[in-house]
């Protein structure tokens, strides 16, 4: 008898099955998927960054830059930009290539411009690999004010010196007045409506340093720095600093001051300074300590340089006269004030005490302490220096590692040559 096949269900199904994943794979190729793990049309990351834009009077420059990883030596690249079109559109805008990028991968263009200060541009930077093209985000830079920047130099009683800068080369006439005023203000507006200022002439030069005299002893001044071009004043930032106080003579070898320095108001505690360093710093550790000597002449001294005349930081021997003088607390087991009052003169300064600062308030004497027996040198050798310690309770004379920041109380030497 002639034998029949008869097709099993599970041989249904599985031809069933085998027919439907072929479909599916048909209809992958059709749609362009790849059934590969690797996406190969995945774009890559943004190559190109909008950096930010520079300014002269008569230019412009525009700067984008590569990410730091990527080798654009195959790749075209520029900026594009425009003063009329925050959408930098095509045709109304300009398409600039760049020939060369710098060391950091940023490269840039310049562009003419005698337009008038607060003129506004759009810009932002392309690159073309030749398979695809990249551009950054739209950057938005206005033409700035000229404006001068003012720093204090030196602070004396009754002058200081100031440090005058402009963004601006090339200003001429480059005219600054600087107004200041010795009546709190909350804005530059109100120091200018005083009406007091001095004029300096910055033409040729892009900074300069000038004194301001007539000025009150230990008295806060507001201060504004306006640039006079043509007609026009472009007022520059409010600030405010204080003069010394007129040394106080307490009947001792030398006159102290009734400030810290540094102070700028009546509620600043003044700089901070490690032992023998010129310039105040936030931060003090041993690895950013600078100073490797062993003595303070007036060249390391920042009451001198700052102040100078005859202001200079205090030996031992005056801190140790000034605490045989009468001292009296007021305030509170955190904060508060010390008033040192002299019998033979009946004048007094104060010292602020604040326990946020490390428990007490130190302040730097320019003696550095030396160690009198073998023991100690081995703990102390030359790392630390005399300090006059403040607190709520008491005062005293204590050395102190000299990479710490301490103020400093400067006194008046009136036998300084």
């Amino acid at each position: 008898m002639e034998s029949i096949f008869r097709p099993s269900k599970n041989h249904y199904d599985m031809k069933k099955r085998l027919f439907l994943a072929s479909v599916s794979i048909l209809l992958a190729f059709a749609c362009g998927k790849d059934s590969s793990p690797a996406k190969n049309n995945e774009k890559q990351q943004n190559i190109v960054t909008t950096r930010d834009a520079s300014f002269s009077l008569s230019t412009v420059v525009f700067l984008g830059s590569f990410d730091a990883d990527f080798d654009y030596s195959g790749c075209t690249y520029g900026i594009i930009y425009s003063d009329t079109d925050e959408t930098l559109s095509e045709g109304t805008s300009t398409k600039v290539l760049c020939s060369e990028v710098g060391k950091t991968g940023y490269f840039s263009i310049t562009v003419q411009d005698d337009s008038d200060f607060g003129k506004v541009w759009y810009f932002k930077a392309w690159a073309d690999t030749g398979d695809e093209y990249f551009e950054g985000e739209i950057i938005r830079a206005e033409k700035p004010q000229p404006k001068a920047t003012v720093r204090w130099t030196h602070q004396y009683a009754e002058y200081i010196q100031v440090s005058l800068s402009l963004n601006y080369s090339g200003l001429s006439p480059a005219l600054v007045r600087i107004y200041y005023t010795d009546e709190e203000s909350k804005n530059a507006g109100e120091v200018e409506a005083s009406g007091n200022y001095k004029k300096f002439d910055l033409t040729g030069s892009q900074s300069a340093e000038f004194t301001i005299g007539d000025l009150k002893p230990n008295t806060t001044y507001y201060c504004v720095a306006a640039v006079e071009v043509g007609w026009t004043l472009f007022l520059g930032d409010l600030f405010n600093s204080k003069t010394a106080g007129a040394p106080v003579d307490l009947g001792l070898s030398v006159k102290w001051s009734p400030d810290n320095l540094g102070v700028t108001s009546s509620s600043d505690h003044g700089d901070l300074y490690a032992w023998g360093e010129t310039e105040p710093k936030t931060e003090f550790t041993k690895d950013n300590y600078t100073f490797t000597g062993s003595e303070i002449g007036l060249s390391r001294d920042p009451a001198h340089r700052k102040w100078g005349g005859k202001w200079r930081m205090p030996t031992l021997a005056e801190v140790e006269e000034l605490l045989t003088l009468s001292w009296s607390y007021t305030g509170a087991s955190g904060w508060g004030t010390w008033t040192v009052t002299s019998h033979a003169t009946s004048k007094s300064i104060k010292f602020s005490y604040n326990s946020t600062h490390s428990g007490s308030d130190h302040y730097w004497t320019s003696t550095l302490y030396v160690p009198d027996t073998p023991e100690k040198e081995a703990v102390y050798k030359n790392n630390y220096a005399h300090s006059l310690a403040v607190t709520n309770g008491t005062h005293y004379e204590q050395i102190y590692e000299r990479w710490n920041g301490l103020y400093i109380r400067p006194v008046w030497d009136d036998n300084m040559q």
